[in-house]
């Protein structure tokens, strides 16, 4: 009911159901993907740096096996925080994709009191259906906007092989 309370109308009549499922895609992607990623990060550099700072001492005294031992943990440490972050930033990257089509299609579903659905929009790719249906059922032109919807549909892409390939896009290349 707050949203209702914090929606930009007026009376009833000048609800706009579009705007207000773009201010709640908006929202989410802020509390559900951009907070917890910068907070993940976040975290991770500091358990690093903890790590770190608990080797820094012995280093500082150790000689010869030791210091060259200690020095591959240290740098363990530090490699492991570039592919867990590798991992959080495709973990963010799913989301933002899927919060947009869901918003899309729940765009999509808004309108079907004014303009009916088909049963089938023809298109390779979620978002190429959605761009199919919102250009026949509402004769919207993307044309102009073909470098940012190629843009997306890559996106999406990367976001289907993350899925697949359990939360790896782009894996480190082995020497």
């Amino acid at each position: 009911m707050t949203d209702l309370i914090d929606a930009p109308f007026s009376s009833w009549s000048d609800w706009d159901s579009f705007y207000h499922a773009f201010e709640k895609f908006n929202r989410e992607v802020h509390i559900l993907i951009e907070w917890p990623l910068d907070a993940a990060i976040d975290h991770l550099k500091k358990e690093a740096e903890a790590e770190d700072a608990k080797l820094e001492p012995r280093l500082s005294l150790a000689t010869g096996e030791e210091r060259e031992a200690l020095g591959e943990q240290q740098q363990r440490n530090w490699e492991y925080y570039p592919d867990q972050e590798r991992f959080l930033r495709n973990m963010a990257l799913v989301g933002l994709l899927s919060r947009l089509i869901h918003t899309l299609r729940i765009m999509a579903s808004i309108s079907e009191p004014t303009v009916r659905r088909k049963a089938n929009y023809k298109g390779k790719g979620e978002l190429a259906q959605l761009w199919e249906e919102f250009k026949q059922r509402f004769q919207l032109d993307f044309s102009p906007f073909r470098v940012q919807i190629d843009y997306l549909d890559r996106l999406r892409l990367v976001r289907n092989q993350i899925v697949h390939d359990g939360g790896q896009a782009n894996p480190p290349k082995p020497f």
